[in-house]
């Protein structure tokens, strides 16, 4: 990004009006060169507290909620679900246990906090 900048700027003068989403690109990119030192290092804290977050029981039902918020993904969470459920359920009911203890054990396969709650 910054020979790129530089391009853009020399080619307009010193005075040069850039778009402002070009405008804010260049600044993003100026000062994540500028503070790279502690950008790099919060990144990876960010995403470490994030990933211990998720793997409490509230953090995850939390990002299943989130992703069954999701246009695309909801769609794509809820077909695994069902899939997930009704196979177990064929294979519990095929096997000769009961519907009510199928429903139960069902509900912990299906890979959702969100829709196993429900």
């Amino acid at each position: 990004m910054p020979k790129i900048s530089k391009i853009l700027l020399d080619l307009g003068g010193p005075n040069a009006k850039l778009p402002v989403y070009t405008q804010m690109l260049i600044d993003l990119s100026n000062f994540s060169r500028k503070y790279a030192f502690i950008l790099i290092p919060g990144m990876i804290l960010v995403v470490w507290a994030l990933r211990r977050y998720i793997q409490t029981p509230k953090g995850k039902y939390q990002l299943h909620a989130l992703m069954l918020k999701i246009p695309v993904v909801k769609t794509i969470v809820t077909k695994v679900a069902i899939a997930r459920f009704s196979r177990t359920f064929a294979s519990l009911m095929s096997a000769g246990v009961g519907v009510l203890d199928s429903l139960a054990v069902t509900g912990g396969a299906i890979g959702n906090k969100v829709i196993e709650k429900s």
